[in-house]
């Protein structure tokens, strides 16, 4: 018989097969995005902290065979439920109608009818997060005419620069003006550039509709795949989908080693400079020292990176939460 496990509080994860430099990674991430968003997005700061206080979990997180997105939500204090099939979607909407996101994991499969269940959800107002193969699917059954695997693949670990923002557009969409300063600032302190790490046989994608915002660009990405879109949005109904390619939670090398920007950890400065050029807080300081511990090869490319696919997770859930004043929720 299949069960759903729900996990409400804070769950201690191993954090992808015990590696400790995973976990004090992302714990750095966290405190680096929490250090710009006090100057860069304090209303969304505001709703990260009502999210760490709630009791009822506003985020479902449905497991994949590949990406770990919980862990993400682990390591920023985030409590949220956990589905580990997901047929069951549905019934797991119903039960818990507190759920604002819904976070779907790259996977090889996806029920059809629950693609539709999502879609559901969306169109009454929710957030979805899909990663990578959840293109296939999950997007183009739920959400047919938005995007769809352009039918190339990655090859190997690549990593490519990346930008923000679409560039048929000049302006940024408007939603996302606060979340594009955070990331942009994340990405600028470092003096390496930008990147985006690529999962051997991730799916680029094809834009079926000139009606969405690409959120992240990679020309290195177009050139090499047919699309440079890295990390897209889309309205449906009352609600919003983003979709970004390869993982949200980095596993270069994987299980243990860090997803680092350059081969040769000589190449970028030390993590001390990016987090002092952030203006980090004393526990962000903390954690540094920390992930430097864990891993000595720790440097401010892999900082950056961690702190990017990090911002990319967390800033489209914070936009999307909506504070209940009375309750603090």
């Amino acid at each position: 018989m299949t069960t759903t496990t729900w996990r409400p509080g804070m769950p201690t994860s191993d954090m992808h097969a015990g590696q400790v430099p995973m976990q004090t990674g992302y714990q750095l991430a966290s405190h680096l995005l929490g250090d710009v968003m006090q100057t860069e997005a304090p209303d969304q700061l505001v709703k990260w902290q009502a999210l760490q206080a709630g009791k009822d979990p506003q985020v479902l997180v449905v497991d994949g065979c590949y990406d770990h997105m919980h862990l993400i939500l682990e390591a920023s204090g985030i409590p949220f439920a956990r589905l580990g099939e997901p047929a069951l979607l549905a019934a797991a909407l119903e039960e818990h109608p507190m759920v604002k996101a819904v976070l779907i994991n790259c996977g090889r499969t996806f029920p059809e009818a629950s693609a539709r269940t999502a879609a559901a959800f969306v169109e009454r107002g929710g957030l979805l997060v899909t990663t990578d193969w959840a293109l296939e699917n999950v997007l183009e059954v739920g959400f047919p005419g938005t995007v769809k695997h352009n039918g190339k693949t990655t090859d190997g670990h690549v990593f490519v620069d990346v930008e923000f923002g679409d560039p048929r557009k000049k302006a940024l969409p408007a939603p996302s003006l606060a979340s594009h300063r955070v990331m942009a600032k994340l990405a600028g302190a470092s003096s390496a550039k930008p990147r985006w790490w690529l999962e051997p046989t991730s799916y680029p994608i094809a834009r079926l509709t000139d009606d969405l915002d690409i959120l992240i660009y990679s020309p290195q990405m177009k050139t090499g795949y047919g699309s440079g879109s890295v990390m897209v949005r889309f309205r449906h109904g009352a609600g919003w989908v983003y979709h970004m390619v390869s993982h949200a939670f980095l596993q270069h090398k994987a299980p243990g080693d860090w997803a680092k920007a350059s081969a040769d950890p000589n190449d970028a400065p030390s993590t001390v400079l990016y987090t002092s050029l952030m203006g980090a807080s004393p526990k962000t300081t903390e954690a540094y020292e920390a992930a430097e511990q864990a891993d000595p090869e720790f440097d401010e490319a892999a900082a950056a990176n961690t702190s990017l696919s990090t911002a990319a997770l967390l800033l489209p859930i914070f936009e999307a939460t909506k504070l209940d004043t009375d309750t603090g929720r």
